[in-house]
């Protein structure tokens, strides 16, 4: 992400995706937490997690449902 800031967010949203489907929820969500401190949220948002079916693997996971609350959302 230092080099390239776009490209390495999409790397990074790929990583947690991949580690969502891989069942390793832990490594998903401090990525997800990582990306969502970030300033200028264009690239994710608590909306995002929250409806699209891509982070259903996460959806059980207690630390993604606190990740949500800690967001305002979920």
């Amino acid at each position: 992400m230092e080099k390239d800031a776009a490209t390495g967010i999409q790397a990074q949203l790929s990583l947690a995706l991949v580690y969502a489907d891989v069942g390793r929820p832990q490594d998903a969500v401090a990525v997800l937490r990582r990306l969502l401190s970030l300033p200028s949220g264009w690239y994710l948002r608590v909306s995002d997690l929250e409806v699209n079916p891509v982070w259903d693997p996460l959806r059980g996971d207690p630390e993604f449902q606190d990740l949500l609350k800690e967001r305002g959302h979920g």
